[in-house]
């Protein structure tokens, strides 16, 4: 299984999946994987003969919790996974997080790598907090600049004309 590879080279070797030519794709890509296993739909989702399909969701939410795990210490990934518009939220992560300790999904998952992820939840929140202030401080920015050259121009234009050839 691909996710299963995944797991285990980003446990040895993180550093190509924050690369700028992965890095956005691969947390997206993830992201993408984690919602659609945690959210409403996907916890839905069944299939009649999963083993023909080799679909066995707790290994799937195994393995993604790995990897979240294994990249939660590089500061790069973390932008890259909280910038992702159209899968991140910090409802997935804290769905994911209840359901890793929940005793009735009995979801396997190392003790270290639970640790790590529900470390990582939490700084990816704040990583969220942080990025959302900065965007209103920069729409504010742009505002102010924005309404600075708009008085500026509306002066400029309300004074009265001189024609340079007469003095």
């Amino acid at each position: 299984m691909v996710i299963q590879l995944l797991a285990k080279v980003t446990a040895h070797c993180p550093e190509p999946f924050v690369t700028k030519e992965l890095g956005e794709k691969f947390a997206q890509a993830i992201n993408f994987c984690l919602d659609q296993l945690t959210t409403q739909k996907g916890l839905k989702f069944k299939i009649k003969n999963p083993e023909r399909f080799y679909f066995e969701p707790k290994e799937l939410l195994v393995n993604l919790v790995t990897m979240y795990a294994n990249m939660a210490h590089l500061e790069t990934f973390r932008v890259n996974v909280v910038m992702d518009g159209r899968s991140y939220s910090d409802e997935t992560f804290d769905k994911a997080v209840k359901i890793l300790n929940s005793t009735k999904k009995n979801v396997a998952v190392e003790e270290e790598a639970r640790e790590k992820f529900e470390v990582l939840a939490g700084k990816l929140k704040e990583a969220k907090k942080v990025a959302a202030r900065e965007e209103v401080s920069t729409l504010f920015y742009l505002n102010k600049s924005f309404l600075i050259l708009y008085l500026f121009y509306s002066l400029i234009s309300t004074m009265p004309q001189r024609n340079s050839w007469i003095l």
